[in-house]
């Protein structure tokens, strides 16, 4: 497939508030003219108070959305989002070395705004060790900032 506009994948889960995740992502795409596109890994119920509920969807059809974009799109430049567990990481980095998807943008997504933990305590090693050596650019928040480097800041 042929676009005028840059395409650009975000790599995410869906928030159904639409405040976070693949629905802020794709929403920044577009105002910032390129041609967005998502691999979905996970899905969260919440609203304005916080997460109620988080599902991961299963890697074999995370790794059939990979193939599929790959197949049809040339894609310049890569975003994560929220990868909850050292599976699902595992699954995104192999995905990212099999494919040309561009530049790795890194959102180390580790806590909510409203605390709630995402990143599985178990994940934070693949985190650090497999997927952060692939990124171009890193934008830990704050508290994940302190988290990954291991100092306050």
């Amino acid at each position: 497939m042929t676009n005028e506009f840059p395409q650009v994948l975000t790599i995410a889960g869906s928030d159904s508030d639409g405040s976070a995740g693949m629905q802020a992502d794709l929403h920044t795409f577009f105002i910032r003219k390129t041609y967005g596109m998502s691999v979905l890994v996970a899905a969260v119920a919440g609203n304005s108070y916080g997460i109620h509920a988080a599902e991961t969807l299963p890697l074999a059809f995370i790794d059939q959305q990979f193939e599929a974009l790959a197949d049809d799109f040339k894609i310049k430049a890569s975003k994560t989002g929220m990868l909850s567990d050292a599976a699902l990481i595992g699954t995104v980095v192999k995905a990212y070395q099999t494919y040309d998807f561009g530049p790795l943008v890194v959102d180390p997504v580790i806590t909510t705004k409203h605390g709630t933990q995402l990143l599985e305590n178990e994940a934070f090693k693949a985190l650090k060790q497999q997927l952060l050596p692939l990124a171009t650019v890193a934008t830990p928040n704050f508290f994940e900032a302190q988290l990954l480097t291991g100092r306050t800041i």
